[in-house]
């Protein structure tokens, strides 16, 4: 039991991390793409990525077994079309903010996929974190009025995708592949991104320039955001359960907006401030499962005044 509450503290530390990288993603993906278009960026991150934990865990790699390999696909394709969606959100309805709170509702999502998918029902307290996390991060977020156009709503499709993307994994994990399969799921994401790169952006390749101001930027995506942040997320959702799972990377929005602060030059505002109480009150009802413990504290009042 000791041992388990151990691996459990772990894989959520694993996944913060996790999250705390990508959350510095936001303002280095801004630089990228002042250089190179958006699918470019992605198959150098993914590719690269990829490659580097293949030379770690090549070995895993090559006993994968056909349903470890099929899984670890399907994760690569869900992971592709998630962060293309994002990525094109982004450059659609021209705000980072209003992307960020759309793809963060798969937290939202991820409790209802885990009862279609593992007969996983959600519990109350769930429901409740998720939403106030949800509003917390939508108050972090969003600058100004809200309103849905097409951008918003492919970065809206994207968090369905980042949902499935945590149930795909889950399952991978669950085949005993997670370790050989990331690096293949990891290619699979760089080669869809880099065909469709080619077929769609190949006209913008003469514009690119290639020096170390321009290239320090996609090298940080690919080992830090993309090898690192994956290696940390997989192991660490071994220990952690997907619902608890999604809620802890929701906070790569509210890490972005730190980062922000302090790099980026914004400011904080008293709706910021609320957003961020919100978003560490979900945390608490997740963890501490504040209904049971209420629950357990008016049974007591009960016994007490039957004594008296």
């Amino acid at each position: 039991m000791l041992k388990e509450k151990k691996l459990s503290i772990a894989g959520k530390f694993l996944l913060l991390a996790a999250t705390l990288v990508w959350g510095t993603s936001f303002f280095i993906t801004k630089d990228a793409l002042n250089d190179f278009p958006p699918l470019f960026v992605l198959a150098f991150r993914f590719l690269l990525g990829g490659a580097l934990l293949l030379a770690v865990f090549h070995q895993s790699a090559f006993r994968l077994t056909g349903a470890g390999f099929l899984w670890a696909l399907l994760l690569g394709v869900v992971t592709a079309a998630a962060y293309i969606l994002q990525t094109y959100g982004i450059k659609i309805s021209g705000s980072a903010s209003k992307t960020a709170v759309l793809t963060v509702t798969y937290c939202i999502f991820v409790p209802f996929m885990c009862f279609a998918f593992f007969r996983e029902r959600p519990s109350a307290h769930h429901v409740v974190a998720a939403a106030l996390c949800f509003c917390g991060i939508g108050l972090i977020s969003i600058n100004g009025g809200f309103s849905l156009n097409w951008g918003d709503a492919l970065s809206l499709a994207s968090g369905i995708f980042f949902a499935l993307q945590i149930i795909v994994g889950k399952k991978l994990i669950q085949s005993g592949a997670a370790l050989g399969g990331l690096p293949v799921a990891l290619l699979a994401v760089g080669i869809i991104c880099g065909v469709s790169s080619v077929l769609f952006e190949s006209g913008e390749y003469f514009a690119m320039s290639f020096s170390w101001q321009t290239i320090w930027p996609l090298l940080y995506l690919a080992v830090l955001c993309t090898c690192a942040a994956q290696a940390f997320q997989i192991v660490g959702q071994k220990w952690t359960s997907a619902n608890e799972t999604a809620l802890i990377l929701s906070f790569e929005s509210v890490f972005g907006a730190a980062f922000g602060i302090a790099f980026g030059g914004d400011e904080a505002n008293a709706r910021m401030i609320i957003g961020f109480v919100l978003v560490f009150a979900a945390v608490l009802v997740c963890e501490t499962k504040m209904g049971a413990v209420f629950r357990r504290k008016n049974k007591k009042t009960e016994g007490e005044n039957e004594d008296d």
